[in-house]
């Protein structure tokens, strides 16, 4: 019975460690949300602004 002990002991051990890695990179990855917005908006301004530029060219 030891030995089966042992084994629920380290698979809890282990569950709980995904548990909290999977906590830690969920958490990261809202910060990362908000500057990969940002970079998002600023990368559709400038890809909007050319077009329109090259629009008014060739009309």
């Amino acid at each position: 019975m030891e030995f089966l002990d042992n084994k629920l002991l380290i698979a809890v051990v282990g569950l709980v460690a995904f548990y909290l890695a999977y906590k830690f990179f969920s958490l990261s990855n809202k910060s990362d949300n908000k500057s990969e917005r940002i970079y998002q908006e600023h990368l559709d301004k400038i890809l909007k602004s050319d077009e329109y530029k090259v629009k008014g060219r060739f009309e």
